[in-house]
């Protein structure tokens, strides 16, 4: 079971990867709307991964519970504070820096 849920946090990049470059945000923040569809396919994953079925009614928390797992969205938010927070300590002619702290357009929605 270790390998697989391994692999399972491997592939979190991965989503949010594709998250951030799909996402109809332009800000790259999740949506609720989002945000439920990540952690759905983040608990069916779980769920196959150890062959658990809808039949055996077992709780969501009980299967978090069994493998350690947070959230997906929770490891997500996690990484971009992470971001964030060393874009904040970079000097403040760094592009990055500028960048988030540049002024919104007017027309911005």
């Amino acid at each position: 079971m270790g390998f697989r849920i391994g692999f399972l946090e491997s592939m979190s990049h991965k989503i949010e990867l594709s998250h951030s470059s799909e996402t109809s945000s332009k800000c790259g923040a999740i949506t609720k709307v989002d945000a439920r569809r990540i952690d759905a396919l983040d608990q069916w994953c779980l769920r196959t991964l150890l062959g658990i079925t809808w039949h055996q009614f077992v709780h969501n928390d009980e299967v978090r519970r069994i493998t350690k797992q947070p959230n997906l969205t929770a490891i997500i938010q996690l990484r971009l504070l992470s971001i964030f927070g060393h874009i904040a300590c970079m000097d403040d002619d760094a592009d990055a820096k500028i960048i988030l702290s540049a002024p919104l357009p007017d027309n911005w929605k």
